[in-house]
């Protein structure tokens, strides 16, 4: 049996790949460790010493690994033979052939010597360098990105975040990550419940989904985030986990509301020099014309009466043109809307519409009209003086009906005509194609409404929008 039991154990010593040497002591004349002398090897051993079994029995340890021990010193090697204590390094060796090899050296006490057994571990420290790039270069790569990712195992609600998503958050990277369920207080309200419903329909069917989130930092700060999550199945189907990314957009998105605002901020401006130009026409040019005009008026009297009829002629034409500039001072900026509100402007508005025209028009207007923010009343008498210039212009229309009511958060304005209608090459174009047109649908989604041309019934045309109040 213990022959068996031998047999066995040699024949595993052989077999394994961990290369082990069993060392006598050698002891100088004054009886201190000089060397160690190999007395049994394995298979492992002779191929990484590259010598016969034969020639390695009776080596010198120093002789056979010079580089493991090139001064012929053993410190550690002899306080494991005398202490009976292992000890574990990393070693690097030459191997012929095969370049530069790292190695595990373990050291045993073995009766009055030691075991020495080497094991190649390069290619597990090359995996694990690698592994060690890949994530610092991940991690390099979110924090580029501006990209996190998460892990959530839904049976231990464990969440797992990286390092950029901790960045991301404000929050710090040695703390736990919050549970899915606190996760609402990482979330603007109206975010939290958009990610809930689409996590609980992730959980349910399983379909992966993307949302724009606001993100509040623990220091109030808000960032926008792009949340994207996926499920992931066990073998038997069942969704055991979600992961996915979250991707700091704040900079893109101020980029946006910036450009989106850029329109109207060149509205405010032209509105503003509108306002200037109609204030300096009405009290610079229009003071000069009247004050012209009472002088000429002045003298008049004092002229031969051959050049009175001359005087008088060219007094209405200085009235003319006075009323010239207070037209077009109005059509640039009507005081009245400052002073008196939409509704007031509109009426005059429909006033001179008639007169110019002869158009039959009529304007309904609740009896009691609030004034309105001055954007949104701006918004609704441009839109509504560009509406009956392109009827005067090209509609022909005999009867325009003006509607203007309000809701509770909303106001609607509508321009109806009987005229030509829209032209079937107009129809088949967006309705934003004309000029005129684009400007209307401009200034009603600048002010975050809706625009709208559609056929009125019996021919015509009718513009309709509808505007927030807030």
């Amino acid at each position: 049996m213990d022959g068996a039991r031998d047999a066995r154990l040699r024949a595993v010593w052989n077999a394994t790949v961990t290369a082990c040497f069993i060392c006598d002591v050698i002891r100088g004349p004054r009886g201190h460790l000089s060397d160690f002398c190999i007395r049994d090897v394995n298979a492992s051993g002779v191929r990484l010493a590259g010598r016969p079994r034969d020639e390695l029995i009776g080596l010198r340890l120093s002789v056979c690994f010079p580089r493991l021990w090139p001064d012929g010193r053993f410190v550690l090697e002899s306080r494991v033979a005398k202490t009976g204590a292992p000890h574990s390094e990393e070693c690097r060796l030459e191997m012929p052939g095969a370049g530069e090899r790292c190695f595990e050296k373990h050291v045993l006490k073995s009766g009055d010597g030691i075991a020495v057994f080497l094991r190649d571990v390069t290619e597990r420290k090359q995996t694990a360098e690698l592994l060690a790039r890949g994530r610092r270069e991940l991690v390099a790569a979110q924090r580029m990105g501006r990209i996190g990712s998460w892990r959530w195992d839904i049976g231990p609600d464990n969440v797992v975040w990286s390092l950029e998503l901790y960045r991301i958050a404000g929050r710090d990277p040695a703390s736990l990550p919050p549970n899915y369920a606190d996760h609402s207080q990482l979330y603007r309200p109206g975010s939290w419940r958009r990610l809930q419903a689409a996590v609980q329909a992730c959980l349910t069917s399983g379909a992966p989904y993307e949302l724009e989130l606001e993100m509040v930092r623990p220091d109030g700060a808000v960032r926008w985030t792009v949340a994207h999550g996926e499920a992931e199945r066990d073998r038997s189907g069942r969704i055991v986990l979600l992961r996915g990314t979250l991707q700091d957009v704040t900079e893109r998105k101020l980029a946006e509301l910036e450009l989106k605002a850029l329109p109207r901020r060149i509205l405010e401006a032209q509105e503003a020099e509108r306002r200037r130009v109609a204030r300096e026409l009405h009290d610079g040019v229009g003071q000069l014309l009247v004050s012209t005009a009472f002088r000429l008026h002045a003298f008049e009297t004092a002229l031969p009466a051959e050049w009175r009829s001359g005087a008088a002629a060219a007094r209405r034409l200085i009235t003319d043109a006075l009323g010239e500039v207070r037209r077009i001072s109005h059509g640039l900026r009507p005081s009245v809307l400052d002073d008196l509100g939409l509704a007031s402007a509109l009426k005059a508005l429909v006033r001179d519409f008639r007169i110019r025209t002869g158009v039959d028009l009529t304007l309904y207007v609740p009896r009691r009209w609030p004034r309105l923010p001055e954007p949104l009343e701006q918004a609704v008498y441009r839109i509504a003086q560009e509406a009956l210039t392109n009827i005067e212009r090209h509609a022909a229309a005999r009867e325009v009906h003006v509607r203007l009511v309000r809701t509770d958060n909303a106001v609607r304005l509508s321009v109806c005509d009987n005229g030509r209608g829209l032209a079937p090459s107009r129809r088949r174009r967006t309705p934003s194609s004309g000029l005129g047109l684009r400007h209307m649908r401009e200034r009603a989604e600048l002010a975050g409404g809706t625009f709208e041309l559609t056929p009125a019934r019996g021919g015509g045309t009718m513009v309709s929008v509808e505007l927030p109040v807030s």
